[in-house]
């Protein structure tokens, strides 16, 4: 380290002549040097300071002793500052203490404070909308720390709209001065409360009686739940347990992207009788009653291609009683997890329906038919033929009539024989909210959804 020395040498006369010297000096342990430091804060001005909150969309969250873990990982959110930031924080993390859930450090909604020295007890604080309601009236700052700071946490404890309010809120402070002039300042941010997070587990094939998986045209067991649309019973392609962990009532909205996939199918025609008579008709007045010739053999179909066909259906199941909770259009409200009580596990299934790509007839709705006491899924087309089989004929002044004393109507019937699909793997998206207010993203899954497995479906070959 240097050090400069400055020589001056004044003479009698008045003249003055100096000389510089610099040597080195060793450094003395009891010498720093400071970085810059900010300025001090005008002691007469009221002012907020920059501070700053972790977005907690960027929340890692982790299940001990059944309870969620929130590590803030997100980005750094700068508030108290000329700009107004967007805010994402977990809405039941605003409470000072909570039944469940927990923190791996605070991450506090805190706004810090630079207030007069002159006159500490008239420092006060107030939260409203940019709307102009008013959710926190003037409240007392409380102590300033030891540099004349204040710092206001807001909690939902005292702020009961933190947990729902949604849009622009400002902190507004009001102090005096050391005239006695009533000094103001404030902050602003949007304010986004996120639902309490939700352990939702990845989605997987359904298995059991109600699943596609069993229906088969070998039994047969009611092929025809997936394919007609005027039938109400599902069949399950996907299950998903979800578990409520918190405290909180969470509106959740699960949407899966549309059924795609693949098809076949194969149907068999046939002509089966359906009205037999010995009332005799004349074959001169109503000739289709005397058919005699054999009933051609109707062509069978063979079909596949894209599906341009179904739809999802969707159930929350309360795995604890069995009850169906209501979810119109995929929204469903999750209850809190009660006082006590283990996270409480629901189960939701995605049901396939109206696969109409797969009926036997496609202009006509399919059903379960018993023919030759078979149970099949199939259709009747338009075709009727008659066939007689007895005839006789008569002259009468050398008139020949022809009369048919037996004769059949027989129905075309299209059987479903063969059906299969391959379901291509399905996005379900999870958006949850807080009563009323706006969903978001669940945050804590990879772009807000999972991906469920692609499911193959062969249905065997039917009894005919």
């Amino acid at each position: 380290m240097k050090r400069l020395i400055l020589v001056l040498a004044i003479a009698g006369c008045g003249n003055v002549t100096s000389m510089e010297k610099e040597e080195e000096i060793a450094p003395d342990a009891s010498m720093t040097i400071e970085p810059d430091a900010p300025p001090p804060s005008d002691p007469a001005k009221l002012a907020f300071i920059p501070a700053t909150v972790r977005d907690e969309r960027g929340d890692t969250i982790a299940y001990v002793s059944e309870e969620p873990v929130h590590t803030h990982a997100g980005p750094p959110i700068t508030i108290g500052g000329a700009d107004c930031p967007a805010v994402y924080r977990y809405a039941y993390l605003l409470d000072r203490a909570r039944p469940f859930g927990e923190e791996a450090t605070r991450n506090p909604l805190a706004f810090e404070l630079a207030a007069p020295s002159s006159s500490p007890s008239s420092v006060a604080y107030r939260v409203i909308a940019t709307t102009g309601q008013t959710l926190l009236p003037w409240t007392d700052v409380g102590i300033a720390d030891a540099n004349g700071h204040y710092t206001i946490e807001l909690y939902r404890d005292d702020i009961p709209l933190l947990g729902t309010f949604d849009g622009q809120l400002r902190i507004e402070a009001r102090a005096q001065s050391a005239t006695g002039t009533e000094l103001r300042t404030f902050a602003c941010w949007e304010h986004h409360p996120l639902a309490a997070p939700l352990s939702i587990a990845y989605p997987q094939a359904a298995i059991g009686g109600a699943s596609l998986a069993e229906k088969s045209l070998v039994m047969p067991s009611r092929v025809i739940d997936l394919i007609n649309a005027q039938v109400t019973t599902e069949v399950e392609v996907y299950i998903q347990r979800i578990a409520q962990p918190t405290a909180e009532p969470v509106v959740l909205q699960i949407m899966p992207d549309a059924l795609t996939g693949t098809y076949s199918s194969t149907t068999l025609a046939s002509y089966v009788a359906t009205t037999s008579s010995t009332n005799p008709k004349n074959c001169s007045a109503e000739p289709l009653f005397c058919d005699r010739s054999a009933l051609p053999d109707p062509p069978d179909h063979v079909r596949g291609g894209t599906l341009a066909s179904g739809m999802w259906s969707l159930r929350l199941v309360d795995l604890h009683n069995g009850s169906v909770l209501p979810c119109p259009n995929n929204v469903c409200t999750i209850p809190p997890r009660m006082q006590g009580e283990i996270p409480h596990s629901y189960r939701v299934v995605l049901s396939a329906r109206r696969v109409s790509d797969l009926w036997p007839v496609p202009s006509v709705v399919p059903a379960e038919i018993t023919v030759s006491n078979q149970a099949v899924t199939g259709g009747w087309t338009n075709a009727k033929p008659i066939r007689c089989s007895n005839a006789s004929a008569t002259v009468i002044n050398g008139v020949a009539t022809v009369t048919c004393h037996a004769w059949t109507e027989y129905s075309e019937l299209l059987v479903l024989d063969r059906a299969s699909l391959e379901l291509a793997a399905t996005s379900i998206r999870y958006s949850a909210g807080i009563g009323s207010g706006a969903r978001m993203p669940v945050a804590y899954l990879p772009n807000g959804m999972h991906t469920a497995p692609p499911v193959s479906w062969n249905a065997g070959d039917g009894p005919m």
